[in-house]
């Protein structure tokens, strides 16, 4: 007797292309340069960044992809040069400068998403040009420059525990002040920056030092980037193409170094200690705000400065497939804020329009039912 063995095949799933389209742009309150957050993947959070005697000192926009809505609120006061991030269901912006010749501002304002409110949190040293990011129970604030302590740029580390509501302290390898921060998994890595000038010999003033902290067990370790740089964007991406595991890499791209504003994309995987260097940006660069989109998979990154092109260039990274994108903005954006909900990102204007774009082609999470998503730039 013959058996006959019939094997089913494997389906596997059909995995999305990366596929850019325009929404419906998005209008705030009142035009202004803003600071960003993304608050799990349902809240983006604009803070208007200003020096806090500014008509709009402390102005909020938020807007909520459930309800597909947009509202107002405040904070203590604005500033600028900024950091900002997230942890759960907090939107967390610190540091700045609340005005020329006054002291750098130590406040930690925080909204609380599941109750529309604000706090304030104190940092030890008030500093502006940290890095900020969050990972397991803590958020930690990095570097940055705290002349009213004599340190024009810092190692000084403060890390916020939410569940103690404890504070504990740390250094840096190496003060520097404009370093970028970005959570891998329970790890929060800080890169680049600007040290002091010259003498330094090839450095000249701009680092490539990488510090990561890990915030399970509270070790810290170093590493280099591929090149140094000051003023880039920083974003998590994960996903089959990344070449890391399940919690993905940190992606740095553009910047300015010597003179130079930088193209190059470095990967980095801060669990296996290895770098790729990945496609250049569609246009050099620098002074560009970036955030990841669509749970960890892709990293966004916005305009930034040299010329009119930069200016407007956005680019787009598929942590899932290796793809890379790029679009532009309606208008010229520099350093301004960057967040996204769900598969969609907002890059804010200084006029306080947001390009919106869907990195899936479903704009469906920021347009109201009785509206119909637009296909282009205006």
């Amino acid at each position: 007797m013959r058996v006959a063995l019939i094997f089913a095949a494997a389906i596997l799933p059909v995995v999305a292309s990366l596929t850019l389209t325009n929404c419906t742009q998005q209008v705030l309150s009142v035009p202004g340069p803003r600071a960003a957050a993304s608050v799990q993947e349902r809240f983006a959070v604009f803070a208007f960044q200003a020096h806090s005697d500014s008509n709009n000192s402390g102005l909020v926009d938020i807007f909520d992809s459930k309800t597909k809505r947009w509202s107002q609120s405040r904070f203590s006061a604005s500033r600028t040069n900024m950091c900002s991030t997230s942890w759960k269901h907090l939107a967390i912006f610190a540091g700045g400068s609340a005005g020329r010749g006054l002291p750098k501002s130590p406040s930690v304002d925080v909204w609380d998403s599941t109750t529309n409110t604000w706090t304030v949190q104190q940092l030890q040293i008030g500093r502006d040009l940290c890095g900020c990011a969050s990972a397991g129970n803590v958020t930690i604030f990095a570097g940055g420059s705290a002349p009213q302590a004599n340190q024009s740029e810092t190692a000084t580390v403060e890390i916020w525990n939410h569940v103690t509501n404890q504070w504990t302290h740390a250094n840096l390898s190496q003060p520097r002040k404009k370093p970028e921060a970005v959570a891998v998994g329970t790890k929060i890595v800080i890169a680049g920056g600007e040290i002091a000038k010259p003498p330094h010999g090839a450095l000249e003033g701009y680092s490539a030092t990488v510090d990561v902290y890990d915030s399970e067990t509270g070790e810290w370790t170093t590493d280099k980037l591929l090149s140094a740089r000051q003023y880039f964007g920083a974003a998590h991406a994960s996903g089959k193409a990344v070449g890391a595991g399940p919690d993905g890499v940190a992606v740095f791209a553009g910047g300015f170094y010597n003179d130079i504003r930088l193209g190059s994309v470095d990967i980095y995987d801060p669990i296996a200690k290895t770098h790729q260097q990945g496609q250049d940006l569609s246009h050099n660069r620098s002074n560009l705000h970036a955030c990841s989109a669509g749970h960890g998979r892709y990293a966004a990154f916005g305009s930034g400065n040299i010329d009119a092109t930069a200016k407007i260039s956005l680019d787009f990274y598929d942590g899932e497939t290796g793809d890379w994108a790029h679009t532009h903005t309606h208008t010229p954006i520099v350093s301004n804020g960057v967040a996204s909900v769900g598969n969609v990102v907002m890059f804010m204007g200084f006029d306080g329009r947001a390009d919106t774009i869907a990195l899936d082609g479903d704009c469906s999470v920021v347009t109201p039912n009785d509206r119909v998503a637009s296909t282009t730039l205006v």
